[in-house]
């Protein structure tokens, strides 16, 4: 969550690395959110680099979400540059 990830962990702690998913392909997520929906939930939580164990298609359909939440401002562009400067 944002609460976790950013404010707490990120503000409180003051913790500056780099934030990794767990597999975007687990069970969990796919069976709870869809895929036009969970790169956006990742990314705003504060998830910097969004993994995955299988699936490739699946992969790029997260990079195009994220790509039009960006062009939309759903998801904040100044928050996707420091998170590439991160990783």
């Amino acid at each position: 969550s944002r609460t976790f990830l950013h404010d707490i962990l990120r503000k409180e702690f003051g913790f500056a690395g780099v934030i990794v998913s767990d597999d975007a392909d687990m069970e969990a997520l796919r069976a709870n959110y869809a895929d036009d929906v969970t790169p956006r939930l990742l990314r705003e939580a504060g998830v910097d680099l969004i993994l995955f164990n299988h699936h490739p298609e699946r992969a790029r359909g997260f990079v195009r979400v994220i790509e039009e939440g960006l062009r939309s401002g759903a998801l904040s562009q100044e928050e996707e540059n420091e998170s590439l400067a991160r990783v």
